[in-house]
């Protein structure tokens, strides 16, 4: 996994995470990660998605994986208590909800020094960034795109390795509480003004 400054990598496979409650198998990005990891050629299945969190669909999503015939590469943990540990324990972090305000484990991932893909929706352009630095960003309407992010991570880990430094620094800049804090004063001198 990552070290805490982006140096590093953990021997293969190549780790991939995703965190969220477990609503529906579509509703954080599962369905089109699994179908997208489905359909990748032979040679490109060298990488295992981690699937943290539990919920009504986590059964559901269990039978989803097997009918996909990627049981072996899908490893459902359920509810992860030890959140560092874990993303300590990946090479990366994949978010493929439409549905998210701000992208906390984004977030989270990033100040591990870890590279993201996320959808390019809400909130989740901000902590990520759009100009690639920090992670890779695509459609809402093209999320087993998310799978070629992955690829490319797990191809050039000095990319992978820049990213998350980029990251780091990203979430030290923007959303660390000194950088809240002053973000909220300045509004509050910007009104009181």
């Amino acid at each position: 996994p990552a070290a805490p400054d982006g140096a590093g990598r953990k021997a293969p496979p190549f780790r991939v995470g995703i965190v969220s409650r477990l609503r529906q198998i579509d509703y954080k990005g599962h369905g089109p990660l699994m179908r997208g990891m489905a359909a990748e050629p032979p040679e490109q299945r060298d990488w295992k998605l981690c699937v943290a969190g539990t919920g009504p669909a986590y059964w559901p999503m269990r039978y989803y994986a097997h009918k996909l015939k990627i049981s072996d590469r899908v490893e459902f943990l359920g509810q992860v208590e030890d959140m560092p540990e874990f993303l300590r324990s990946l090479d990366m972090l994949v978010l493929g909800t439409t549905y998210e305000t701000f992208g906390l484990a984004l977030a989270e991932a990033m100040a591990t020094a870890l590279p993201v893909a996320a959808v390019r929706m809400g909130g989740m352009k901000e902590v990520v960034g759009e100009d690639g630095r920090c992670g890779e960003l695509c459609s809402p309407f093209e999320r087993e795109k998310l799978v070629g992010a992955v690829e490319r991570c797990k191809n050039d880990p000095a990319r992978a390795t820049a990213m998350g430094r980029a990251g780091l620094e990203r979430v030290r800049e923007k959303f660390s509480i000194a950088a809240m804090t002053d973000g909220i004063l300045n509004c509050y001198r910007e009104v009181l003004a």
